[in-house]
């Protein structure tokens, strides 16, 4: 397929199921996937926190690392993370 004006509804951006992502920071390693949402929640020690996303087969480029701040009792919100599936 390839990208339409108007766009093609089925081509939306659109939850990838059970990503994997990595959290890591000194000592401290975990991974998680991502939910039928397409969302992932990971525990992690306050301090600096890097998250690696793994290759997802069918999916073209891997996104980047980030680097979250954790601090203790609260929640970090990252955004959007975007596989691209190479269709245009």
């Amino acid at each position: 397929p390839v990208e339409t004006s108007p766009p093609d509804p089925q081509c939306a951006p659109r939850p990838v199921v059970g990503a994997i992502v990595t959290a890591r920071s000194d000592g401290f390693q975990r991974m998680v996937s991502s939910d039928a949402d397409g969302l992932f929640l990971v525990t992690t020690p306050p301090g600096e926190v890097t998250l690696q996303f793994q290759t997802m087969m069918g999916l073209m480029g891997t996104p980047e690392d980030m680097n979250v701040t954790v601090v203790e009792g609260e929640t970090v919100a990252v955004g959007e993370v975007m596989y691209d599936t190479g269709i245009r």
